[in-house]
């Protein structure tokens, strides 16, 4: 990041205002000749990442179903919030700090705008041109809304590196051998949406190896094997565990989304 934009994020983080946009913090406050390039590779990067997880999550207060996503370093690359059917907003993060934003309307490039402090300081179309105060209105999230995305997205992000699960699933099939005894359960995390379907199968030469889903989907008991619906969206914690004193503790559990 330039020095010149820096400076310019310093000076944009004075005042507050609860509307999405005031009268200084407007696309006429910023050139979009200083900050409109940077953004266009800050985003290029992020969407040519491949190492990403994607995590889905509800933000209940904003009637808002969001995708927070997580470079290899377990960083907010980028949250993707559908705000209508046909309108979305995408959050870009550079080390930790909300940057900038693409707002698309039917897929197409909409608008652009910068960030410090969790505010828009500045806006842009794509060409580069001058949006109008209506435009930006129209399609804007609240300072509080944007905050609650950030503040979500960043607990993800410290809740992946303080992990201290086995394994997180992010595939949509995957088979997974392992092993556990009584003083060694085996913990595989999942993220899942509400209403997709799940299917959970545990294999293993010893008749008391079971697994428990947690929070649970209406059934608390030991499984050999579950399939059914998300009952919420967020996380859940597969818990492969030993009953009894085994000879042979390995298993393999196979997870899938229908």
């Amino acid at each position: 990041m330039s020095s010149c934009l820096v400076l310019l994020l310093a000076c944009s983080s004075l005042g507050s205002n609860d509307d999405p946009v005031s009268d200084e913090f407007t696309a006429d406050f910023v050139s979009a000749d200083l900050w409109l390039e940077n953004s266009r590779e800050l985003i290029m990067t992020k969407n040519a990442q491949i190492d990403q997880n994607i995590f889905y999550a509800d933000l209940p207060s904003d009637d808002l179903k969001i995708e927070i996503i997580l470079d290899a370093e377990n960083e907010v690359s980028k949250v993707n919030v559908p705000i209508t059917p046909s309108l979305s907003k995408t959050l870009y993060f550079d080390y930790g700090r909300l940057s900038f934003s693409e707002t698309k309307l039917d897929g197409e490039n909409y608008l652009i705008s910068a960030y410090a402090d969790g505010r828009a300081y500045a806006h842009a179309l794509p060409d580069g041109g001058t949006p109008s105060l209506s435009l930006i209105n129209s399609v804007g999230l609240t300072e509080h809304t944007i905050r609650s995305i950030s503040t979500l997205a960043q607990r993800y992000s410290l809740k992946e590196k303080n992990a201290i699960h086995d394994v997180r699933i992010s595939e949509k099939n995957v088979s997974i051998p392992e092993s556990v005894s009584l003083e060694k359960d085996f913990t595989a995390i999942m993220n899942v949406k509400q209403g997709e379907r799940i299917s959970i199968s545990l294999s293993s030469d010893e008749p008391h190896v079971y697994f428990t889903i947690s929070p649970s989907f209406g059934s608390d008991m030991e499984h050999k094997s579950w399939s059914g619906p998300a009952t919420f969206t967020g996380d859940i914690s597969i818990r492969v565990f030993a009953a009894e004193d085994l000879r042979n503790g390995s298993f393999t559990l196979d997870v899938k989304r229908l």
